[in-house]
């Protein structure tokens, strides 16, 4: 694995502060009802103001991959709602620009970007 963070983003940038208990911006606890892992990230709203929030997910499992990426589905705990969740290598040379257009984009037939995240 390269030293390179990796950007991840939900689907329907800055460096975050770490907190304490996050370990490259992730948390993982098994604190579910059914035992299952939860995943806790500090991650940033698509649109809005940029103030991370901790945002748990669990039931992460791959339903993508390719030479860019590899693309999750998992359920967010605090509104049941399904989500894909798109891990790519952060490239210096694009800085990042899909996910610069993905925060401005608002269209029916595109899928919104509800909150992104950077882990090591």
């Amino acid at each position: 694995m390269s030293g390179r963070p990796r950007t991840t983003s939900f689907a329907e940038g800055n460096k975050q502060p770490q907190q304490p208990n996050f370990v490259a911006g992730v948390k993982i606890t098994s604190n579910s009802k059914d035992g299952s892992k939860v995943t806790a990230v500090l991650a940033t709203p698509g649109q809005g103001p940029e103030r991370p929030q901790e945002v748990s997910y669990s039931d992460t499992k791959v339903i993508g991959n390719g030479s860019f990426g590899v693309v999750y589905q998992a359920r967010l705990l605090d509104s049941g709602e399904l989500v894909a969740i798109k891990k790519v290598l952060q490239d210096k040379r694009f800085k990042n620009r899909e996910l610069q257009i993905m925060r401005r984009l608002d269209h029916c037939n595109i899928v919104k970007l509800k909150y992104f995240f950077y882990s090591s």
